[in-house]
């Protein structure tokens, strides 16, 4: 384990007030450090099963157009469709990202429009949020706010045509190296 990371593990040990030293054991079994490509740590699960996100579903009134939205305005392209009985789209990024677009049972759509974006958003990365966010909203997407974190990061909140908040992010730094 790196400097880094024990420095980090005794420090919560440390503010934890334990002294028979089960927490640093309990702690030392459970993470490990990595490094990433920048030269940050994080701490990485050791034990139990190792899971990756395989896709994300939204329920929507019409996944059809939900889903040419977002393959004509953001990118995205289908790489599965199941017509019947909720014409499910998947739709994939450039890289692994995949949402389930479905309409599956219509009386159970969520109400979009009424949440707060922060309560629930989808969010992609833009190297031009400005731009991006003149097209979108050109093309049916509704300006909501607007941010600049102190950390150089510029986030751009949207909604789409059907209501779903769409957050636009150029960070300063990425959030996985």
């Amino acid at each position: 384990m790196s400097q880094s990371v024990t420095h980090i593990l005794s420090s919560l040990i440390e503010d934890s007030g334990e002294v028979d030293g089960g927490l640093e054991k309990n702690l030392q079994t459970c993470v490990e450090g990595r490094k990433s490509r920048n030269g940050s740590y994080y701490l990485q699960l050791m034990s139990g099963p190792t899971m990756k996100l395989e896709h994300i579903a939204f329920n929507v009134v019409d996944p059809v157009a939900v889903a040419a939205w977002y393959c004509q305005h953001c990118g995205l392209r289908v790489v599965r469709h199941i017509p019947q009985p909720s014409q499910t789209h998947f739709l994939a990024d450039s890289d692994s990202t995949v949402l389930e677009i479905y309409c599956n049972p219509p009386d159970q759509i969520p109400d979009y429009r009424s949440m707060n974006p922060l309560l629930f958003h989808l969010a992609l990365a833009s190297s031009d949020p400005v731009a991006d966010t003149k097209r979108l909203v050109s093309s049916g997407a509704v300006f909501v706010n607007e941010i600049h974190l102190d950390d150089g990061s510029h986030l751009v909140m949207l909604r789409d045509p059907w209501g779903v908040a769409l957050q636009l992010c150029k960070r300063s730094k990425r959030l996985l190296d």
